[in-house]
């Protein structure tokens, strides 16, 4: 919630995606919905996040009074002293009914009969204690929540009764997730998981953290993706929620992806002759996110007045950039007057030293001059 794409606010955006889900929790009579990280930008205003609260009890109270029940971890983009005291004071959690799990630390929780295991992003505040904090270089550091995020996983898997079914909700990077390279993290930015070494003792694993939605290698652990398309590193993801059933004997089958209906994004080149035909290039242009490279010629044309026209057109354009082609063919010239002054040196001294000895040679020399001239070299 709260997400920007430079310039453009994706509130309105998000809710809708929201709300569709909303429909679905109706439409299949859902008992638990998971959302495994990042519910609010952490860069928001308190008025922001206030607002967005404020959707979210809108949208998905009347599923709670209902008896359905909403799990949810910390994810990255979640600040965590403000996802702690959300825990303690939101009032989602005071209904009749259903209830709003909120887990900024691992824990694990029973609902229905099916065991929850809840792990937030990997942190040193929620992972490590005591002498794990000594850590002096970011890679210790990044091994020792490794190993703290192993041992905690461990310790709730050990509480579990094996005779219900369990479902891993965690928000972690795994190594073998396909991402947008844009996203790619090395070992010193983030921990890293191999998710095969405990993936397969679980029913269900609900991942988040990698953006594109995806099975990781098997149909039952899949990182979910976000609601909309938040950047144009996502230009071809289709967004979607997994929906799957859980009983005694665990998954009853291959989950369902629903649909997720996301405004596309758009990254263009154009020119003055392109403006006319952007509305069908950008479909449909009131909704889409589009950034673009306006080549003009500022002999011709006012940037200023052609970026007026394309906003009139693509109001929700999120970037720009300006190539004044003029400027660009001036440096062109110059460079090609540089190259022709270059070959005639290099022919002049070529027929210099090879004519040295040569009765003709001075002969030769100024004919060659006079063909250069002649040619413009």
């Amino acid at each position: 919630m709260g997400d920007y794409l430079g310039r453009i606010d994706r509130s309105e955006e998000i809710i809708q995606s929201l709300e569709q889900v909303d429909s679905y929790l109706k439409t299949y009579n859902v008992d638990v919905m998971i959302v495994a990280g990042d519910l609010f930008n952490y860069r928001n205003r308190p008025a922001q996040i206030q607002s967005s609260i404020g959707e979210i009890k809108r949208i998905f109270l009347p599923f709670l009074q209902s008896g359905g029940t909403i799990i949810a971890v910390s994810g990255n983009h979640d600040h965590e002293i403000f996802i702690q005291a959300l825990r303690d004071t939101l009032d989602l959690a005071i209904v009749e009914r259903g209830r709003f799990h909120l887990a900024p630390e691992p824990e694990s929780i029973l609902v229905d009969g099916v065991q929850f295991a809840l792990m937030p992003y990997p942190t040193a505040h929620a992972y490590l204690g005591g002498t794990a904090l000594n850590y002096k270089t970011v890679a210790e550091k990044n091994g020792a929540i490794l190993d703290g995020f192993k041992a905690k996983l461990a310790e709730i898997q050990s509480s579990l009764n094996p005779q219900l079914p369990k479902i891993l909700v965690a928000h972690i990077h795994d190594i073998g997730s396909s991402v947008r390279i844009a996203y790619r993290m090395s070992e010193g930015e983030e921990v890293l998981m191999d998710v095969s070494n405990f993936a397969d003792d679980w029913d269900y694993v609900a991942f988040g953290h990698i953006h594109k939605p995806q099975y990781i290698r098997a149909k039952h652990v899949r990182y979910s993706g976000s609601v909309v398309r938040l950047d144009a590193g996502e230009i071809d993801d289709d967004k979607s929620v997994a929906l799957f059933e859980i009983n005694q004997q665990g998954l009853v089958s291959e989950p369902v992806l629903l649909p997720i209906e996301s405004d596309p994004i758009y990254r263009i080149e154009i020119d003055e002759s392109d403006i006319s035909h952007l509305a069908k290039i950008c479909h449909p242009a009131s909704k889409a996110l589009v950034h673009y490279t306006l080549n003009y010629n500022s002999i011709e044309r006012n940037h200023y007045q052609m970026a007026k026209e394309i906003e009139s057109i693509l109001p929700r354009w999120y970037g720009r950039e300006f190539v004044n082609t003029n400027q660009l063919n001036q440096a062109h010239v110059e460079e090609n007057l540089q190259r022709i002054e270059d070959i005639a040196e290099t022919v002049k001294r070529y027929l210099d030293s090879n004519l040295t000895n040569h009765p003709r040679g001075r002969e030769i020399l100024e004919l060659a001059d006079q063909l250069l001239a002649k040619e413009g070299i």
